[in-house]
């Protein structure tokens, strides 16, 4: 079983802790965040990492090209592969990732919709 925790950030990555290592990851590697009650999974680089802890903490490290779709995920804006507007789903490769009627607008203003 892997034991993880997010460490604070520097500019550009963040370390998990699994097991006795540290791995440091970019944030420009992470695709998204998912929390899964006190669970939360970083998909980076294809590589799955949980680690215990809340989005509340998360938000607090995370570049502001980050942003929440969802109660339950944290999003890249820049690794997002295409949004279905009409559906409020993201693609983002390996993934489909629903946005909240509340966090829509946000979403689409971030992401330049003309």
């Amino acid at each position: 079983m892997l034991t993880t925790t997010i460490s604070k950030k520097t500019d550009t990555h963040f370390a998990v802790k699994v097991d006795k290592i540290l791995e440091f990851i970019k944030f420009a590697d992470v695709n998204y965040f998912r929390i899964d009650g006190k669970m939360i999974t970083i998909d980076a680089n294809g590589n799955k990492y949980s680690s215990r802890g809340s989005f509340k903490k998360l938000e607090k490290i995370i570049p502001d090209y980050f942003i929440r779709v969802h109660s339950g995920f944290i999003v890249n804006v820049r690794t997002i592969k295409s949004i279905n507007v009409a559906e409020s789903l993201i693609n983002m490769d390996d993934v489909i990732i629903p946005v909240s009627r509340s966090r829509k607008k946000q979403l689409l203003e971030i992401c330049n919709v003309i």
